[in-house]
């Protein structure tokens, strides 16, 4: 998740998936379900059910949320550089971003890509 440069609405909204994904084994389907009315401050109720944010989730999920200035709807929408945001993220949006970013750690596995299909 270092790699991932948080100095930008992108970079804020690829690192808060991938640390669901990584530190709760969320899949596609939970973040592209996921509406801002699921999370709470000790709660994050996902498609497959639910879990307490880590403080990594946590941290990662209140910058997106609060850079973005999300306040209903969908948690993680496309991006445009440069660009307003402008609606939510589709599975292969989402499949794409979290394959470039493995890719970008070495990891070339299809393994690696398993989870993200629950």
């Amino acid at each position: 998740m270092a790699a991932i440069d948080a100095s930008t609405l992108i970079g804020l909204r690829d690192r808060a998936i991938v640390a669901i994904m990584a530190h709760h084994g969320a899949n596609l389907r939970d973040m592209i379900s996921l509406d801002v009315e699921d999370v709470r401050d000790d709660y994050v109720q996902c498609w497959s059910g639910g879990f307490a944010p880590s403080p990594t989730v946590r941290s990662a999920l209140d910058a997106w949320i609060a850079a973005s200035r999300i306040v209903e709807g969908a948690v993680f929408l496309t991006l445009a550089r440069g660009k307003p945001l402008w609606g939510e993220m589709s599975d292969s949006a989402v499949r794409a971003m979290v394959r470039r970013h493995l890719r970008a750690a070495g990891i070339r596995s299809r393994v690696g890509m398993a989870y993200m299909y629950g």
